[in-house]
C-alpha cells in the first residue's frame, strides 16, 4: 500500500496529493539506496525513547499534576504497555516502566492514643528505650502515669526492660514510683528481677524498699528468688528485711539460702 493510500485509508483525505507523491518518492529513493524504511523508523522511535529517558523528556504526553493519588502505582503511558517485545529485554530503557509515588509522611499519633494493650506512645518509647521519642511525647502532653491494661505505667515498662536512661528521665520529670500494677508490683518490684541496680537506686530513693505486692513479696523476695546477688545486697543495704514472710510463708533469707 502506498503512502497516499495509507493516508486515505485512515481518513486523511485532505492530504495534498502532490505532497504525498513526493514523500513516497523520497522513501522509495531511500529504499533504492539499500536501506530499509522500517529499520529507519524503528531506530528513530527508539532514539526518541532513549533521549527522553536520559534528558527526562518523555516521548509521550506526561500525566497532569495531581492526576494520581499519593501511594498509587502508575505507568507511563497506560496504553500499549506490552506491545513492544524489546521492552522485556531492555528493562532499564523501558518507557513503560512502573513509577512509585512516595507516600506523604504519616501524621503523628496523639500522645493519648492507645494500642490494643492499652499502651500509649510513651509506653512504647519506654519499653523500647527510646529516650528522645519519650521526651518528645512528654513535651506533647503525654501522661507520665498513664496505665495500660496490665496496670503498668511507662516507668514500669522502662524498669522491666532495663532502660536506665528512660527510667531516669521519667523519674526526673515527676513520674510516680509508687504505682502498683494489677499484680501489686511497683517499678522497683519489676526491676528487682532484672538486677539493674542503677534503676533500683533511683526508685528506692523515692518509695523505699518495704512495699509488698499481692503475693506478699517485697523487692527483696524477688531478688532472692531470681538470684540477683547485687540487687539482693543493695536492697539489704537500704534496710530491706530478710525475715518478712509472704503469703506462702517464704522469707528472702530462705529463698536466697542464708
Amino acid at each position: 500500500m502506498t503512502i497516499l493510500n495509507e493516508y486515505n485509508a485512515v481518513g486523511h483525505n485532505s492530504f495534498p496529493c502532490e505532497a504525498a507523491e513526493q514523500h513516497e518518492k523520497r522513501l522509495r529513493g531511500v529504499h533504492d539506496e539499500g536501506l530499509n524504511v522500517e529499520i529507519l523508523l524503528f531506530i528513530s522511535s527508539w532514539n526518541s525513547i532513549l533521549f527522553g529517558f536520559f534528558l527526562d523528556v518523555s516521548p509521550f504526553q506526561a500525566p497532569a499534576p495531581n492526576q494520581y493519588p499519593v501511594g498509587s502505582q502508575i505507568a507511563t503511558p497506560q496504553r500499549h504497555r506490552t506491545e513492544d517485545p524489546m521492552a522485556s529485554f531492555f528493562p532499564i530503557f523501558n518507557p513503560w516502566r512502573t513509577v512509585k509515588i512516595a507516600p506523604k509522611e504519616e501524621e503523628r499519633l496523639s500522645p493519648h492514643s492507645r494500642d490494643d494493650q492499652g499502651n500509649t506512645p510513651l509506653h512504647q518509647a519506654a519499653m523500647r528505650g527510646l529516650k528522645a521519642e519519650a521526651m518528645s511525647e512528654i513535651q506533647n502532653g503525654a501522661d507520665l502515669n498513664a496505665t495500660n491494661k496490665d496496670g503498668n505505667t511507662p516507668l514500669h515498662l522502662a524498669a522491666q526492660a532495663r532502660h536506665g536512661k528512660v527510667a531516669s528521665l521519667l523519674v526526673k520529670l515527676g513520674a510516680r514510683t509508687d504505682i502498683s500494677n494489677k499484680d501489686g508490683d511497683t517499678p522497683l518490684h519489676l526491676v528487682a528481677a532484672t538486677g539493674h541496680v542503677g534503676i533500683a537506686v533511683r526508685l528506692a530513693d523515692k518509695t523505699g524498699v518495704a512495699r509488698t505486692n499481692k503475693r506478699g513479696d517485697t523487692p527483696l523476695h524477688i531478688a532472692a528468688r531470681t538470684a540477683q546477688d547485687h540487687m539482693y545486697t543493695f536492697l539489704l543495704s537500704r534496710g530491706s528485711r530478710r525475715d518478712v514472710e509472704n503469703e506462702d510463708g517464704e522469707t528472702p533469707r530462705r529463698l536466697y539460702g542464708f
